[in-house]
């Protein structure tokens, strides 16, 4: 009697859970998902300290579309790479804001915008 109560109790919890999504909901759980393979990366170029180099990271298996670069000091760029530089007129700390499209398909999407903080020294 436990063992059919027990799974029953199992049936119903995986039930609603693989059923409780709308099409809409499970596109944004999509969203979601894909944010969390994401991320930014900086370093400081070797050769000039207000030179800062920056990588978007991306471990999914979508297409990330060009990049808008929001460099914090006044000045963007899109960048079709997922890496570019960025040369700094002052030393100062900066947050430079990458805003970008991951796509699945041509009605599949998801827009992000990722910060980091950056230090241009002199």
């Amino acid at each position: 009697m436990k063992k059919l109560f027990l799974s029953t109790i199992l049936s119903i919890f995986f039930l609603g859970f693989s059923t409780s999504c709308s099409e809409e909901d499970k596109d944004n759980f999509e969203c979601a998902v894909e944010s969390g393979k994401v991320d930014l990366y900086h370093d400081v170029d070797s050769s000039d300290p207000k030179t800062i180099n920056l990588e978007l990271r991306y471990v999914g298996n979508h297409t990330v579309l060009d990049i808008l670069w929001d460099y914090g000091d006044g000045t963007s760029e899109t960048v079709s790479g997922k890496e570019t530089s960025h040369t700094y007129a002052d030393a100062g700390n900066y947050k430079v804001t990458a805003t970008f499209i991951i796509q699945e398909d041509s009605n599949n999407f998801c827009e992000f915008e990722l910060d980091e903080n950056v230090t241009a020294a002199e």
